[in-house]
């Protein structure tokens, strides 16, 4: 895309460094939205930081999708979160309920 030289005459900046600029907010805005509500955990393992990090920029670019839509309500990132992790859950608790494996203690308090 950028192949040439030119630089901005007004900033004395090559193209290419005027065309990051005016390109980055939108990683940044990325970046600080996965910061604040984050799924990672403190890992020494390259591969679960990565998945972390996907995890992060997945549920991102679902919030985009899901907002993208006219006739759906605006959602906070932290409501929109939780109903995301609601949802991934809802197979595994129904599973569980049904479970005859259980703890004791868990099977009382599941049967009161």
């Amino acid at each position: 895309m950028h192949h040439n030289n030119k630089i901005d005459n007004i900033t004395g900046k090559p193209e290419v460094i005027m065309y990051y600029n005016s390109t980055k907010g939108g990683i940044h805005m990325v970046d600080q939205k996965c910061s604040v509500h984050s799924s990672s955990r403190r890992t020494t393992h390259l591969p679960m930081a990565v998945f972390f990090r996907v995890v992060d920029m997945a549920c991102c670019n679902a919030q985009v999708i899901y907002e993208s839509q006219s006739d759906v309500p605006k959602l906070k990132r932290l409501d929109f979160l939780k109903s995301i992790a609601e949802n991934l859950n809802e197979s595994n608790l129904m599973t569980r309920l049904h479970s005859t494996r259980l703890p004791r203690q868990i099977l009382e308090k599941r049967n009161s």
